[in-house]
């Protein structure tokens, strides 16, 4: 597949996204036959569509909110034209939301990952937060290891930060931890580090609503 289309947030999101997205497909000597953005706030995607679908992509990159992804994969859908096109989305689409809003559209869609499975049990991480949601009847979900890894690395930084913590110790707490194991999450920062982890990975939705790698 060569053949790909941009669906973009109109806002710093889906700039900063491009950003990237352009310095890879540079490399790649790549160009989207097809770049369409829209307000995120709003999932109206009308006229998104009709640019994406005259240029017949044979990929969809979706940089946009859950329902606004949604909907542009069930119009596509329901165009009949380009029914085979592939989807794929950002970690932010990694919610119940996403897989509810597209129904019976579900089963195909590509969601990209930066948290290792919240499923499989692999890492001390998930093993954790899978035991912490059950303690609460909580559902397992890749937004909740994500939220459940932001409070541990906040934590560990705040323990460094000293008694009375300020914007600036924490930040040289943040700085000061170099290659760290957040139970088996592999993170590093250091002055001007910022990306903190580098982990990716690719999922597909079922069509019974499960996230599959």
């Amino acid at each position: 597949m060569r053949n790909f289309a941009l669906l973009l947030a109109d806002d710093a999101f889906g700039r900063d996204t491009l950003a990237g997205i352009e310095r890879t497909m540079n490399e790649l000597q790549r160009k989207p036959v097809a770049t369409a953005r829209i307000d995120n706030r709003k999932p109206d995607v009308a006229e998104a569509l009709k640019v994406l679908l005259a240029a017949k992509p044979q990929v969809v990159m979706l940089v946009v909110s859950s329902r606004a992804a949604a909907e542009t994969v069930k119009g596509f859908r329901a165009a009949g034209a380009n029914a085979n096109a592939t989807f794929i989305s950002l970690s932010n689409t990694s919610n119940n939301d996403y897989i509810n809003a597209l129904g019976e559209q579900r089963g195909g869609a590509i969601v990209m990952q930066v948290m290792p499975s919240p499923y499989s049990g692999s890492t001390g991480l998930a093993r954790d937060y899978a035991a912490a949601a059950a303690k609460t009847q909580q559902p397992i979900s890749y937004a909740g290891l994500y939220g459940d890894a932001s409070a541990r690395l906040l934590g560990t930084a705040l323990q460094k930060a000293g008694r009375k913590p300020t914007r600036g110790s924490l930040i040289q707490a943040l700085e000061s931890l170099g290659d760290h194991d957040l139970a088996g999450l592999r993170l590093r920062y250091g002055p001007g580090e910022r990306l903190g982890s580098t982990n990716v990975d690719s999922t597909i939705i079922t069509q019974d609503g499960r996230f599959r790698r």
